[in-house]
């Protein structure tokens, strides 16, 4: 993951089940801790308010919540989500899943 430069599809439970119910957009590469960099992160968030992680092009996962452990939990479910994404390219790809799908696997 630490080279995506593309989102990660919200297509595995595990991202549904520990807040992320969305695909996990990516912010454009730019130099750890430079203005570029968090101006990108500050413009993908703008634009994707519902985003509780971003992949940063080139570097790795930035994810956040409102604990520490509630943020673990969520960085292992993107990782086991992105694995997931890999297996099931290798098959032809994952389904997207639908809005009603997606409600019913969340955590509440």
């Amino acid at each position: 993951m630490p080279w995506a430069n593309a989102s990660l599809p919200c297509c595995a439970e595990p991202l549904l089940r520990f807040g992320q119910s969305q695909p996990v957009p990516v912010v454009p590469w730019g130099p750890r801790g430079s203005d570029v960099s968090v101006k990108g992160i500050a413009q993908v968030l703008a634009e994707n308010p519902g985003a509780n992680a971003v992949l940063l092009g080139n570097h790795g996962l930035l994810a956040f919540g409102p604990d520490p452990v509630a943020t673990g939990r969520l960085v292992i479910a993107i990782e086991k989500s992105a694995a997931a994404e890999l297996d099931a390219a290798a098959l032809g790809s994952a389904r997207q899943r639908s809005a009603a799908q997606r409600i019913s696997c969340q955590v509440h």
